[in-house]
């Protein structure tokens, strides 16, 4: 159960959005964030862009924009945008995002507002496959997490590589031990950089992010990262239980069901199995368990309870049922 703004008034909220050339797409952004009760502000770190994008944004008059004409890259816009931000809480979220709602930003701050997490990050409809089938992006760029996890670590955010932010948080959150939620964004995609720049130029993009990912932490570090997040995930071990003891409930209602049918077939005659005697009595087989419905060839024995039960059925409503002769017993 998502948890309604007025429930958490009181927790003051600050919106960081990085944005270097994304005048085509941060009025979206802008137009659900700017209007959002839960966040009391919106700051939009202006990166050197070329386009308008600080035009745009400045069509929304409760935003604040801070504006510098080279680009320094995302690590250094978020870290100027921390500087400036004075909630107790930070939700950082992409430019370029699309199919965003109210609902969306509530969700993704929620466990945080409510206790439940101390990190909360975006599973977006778009996010990498991988990503998607184990239930947590590590470069996710909409999270949520109190100030102090990246302001006490501001001198180590300018030194980073262009795109090396995400990475560097989640090792913070790894050292610190802090857990984390998944917000499921089922409608909400991202705009790759081939959509942005065209193919050729995009794909150089992309590299040049990866190249800085890299940089941050080399790829067994990476693989070791996205392990030791997932056992800090809210809920993570407990879903495993769940979806294992389901299954356990499953297969052992398939048994019963199979079994019940067997007995059921067997004592109306109908079994159809090839080398089915039919029932017999305990005295007829050497199994320790209930005798009757089970069978001398096909290797069938059902549970005493099962038995017991079936006995009563099958006395009583089968050949009622079937409109079949009665089923004596010797």
């Amino acid at each position: 159960m998502i948890s309604s703004p007025e429930q958490h008034s009181s927790v003051r909220i600050s919106c960081i959005i990085c944005a270097f050339n994304e005048a085509p797409r941060i009025a979206a952004v802008l137009a659900v964030a700017s209007v959002h009760p839960l966040l009391l502000e919106v700051i939009v770190v202006d990166d050197g862009s070329t386009d308008n994008t600080a035009g745009i944004v400045k069509r929304f008059p409760s935003v604040k924009l801070i504006s510098y004409p080279v680009n320094r890259g995302k690590s250094f816009a978020m870290a100027t945008g921390v500087a400036s931000a004075q909630g107790d809480l930070l939700m950082l979220l992409d430019a370029d995002l699309k199919g965003l709602t109210s609902e969306n930003i509530t969700a993704l701050a929620a466990p945080v507002l409510s206790g439940e997490a101390d990190i909360s990050l975006s599973l977006r409809q778009n996010s990498l496959m991988i990503f998607r089938a184990i239930g947590l992006d590590f470069v996710s760029g909409e999270r949520v997490i109190r100030k102090e996890f990246l302001s006490e670590a501001l001198k180590e955010i300018h030194g980073l590589p262009r795109f090396g932010i995400e990475v560097f948080m989640n090792s913070q959150i790894i050292a610190r031990r802090l857990s984390i939620a998944v917000s499921r964004w089922r409608h909400v995609t991202q705009s790759r950089k081939t959509e942005k720049l065209g193919y050729l130029k995009g794909l150089r993009a992309e590299w040049r992010m990866i190249t800085d990912l890299l940089q941050t932490a080399y790829p067994i570090a990476l693989i070791s990262q996205t392990h030791q997040m997932l056992s800090l995930r809210k809920r993570w071990r407990n879903d495993i239980r769940v979806v294992y003891r389901k299954v356990r409930r499953q297969r052992a209602l398939t048994r019963r069901l199979r079994s019940l049918l067997l007995s059921y077939n067997c004592l109306s005659g109908r079994c159809k199995l090839s080398r089915c005697a039919g029932p017999i009595d305990r005295a007829d087989r050497k199994s320790p368990s209930s005798g009757f419905g089970s069978y001398k060839n096909c290797g069938y024995f059902p549970s005493d309870d099962t038995a017991v039960k079936l006995r009563s059925l099958a006395l009583r409503n089968i050949e009622k049922d079937l409109k079949m002769p009665p089923v004596t017993r010797k």
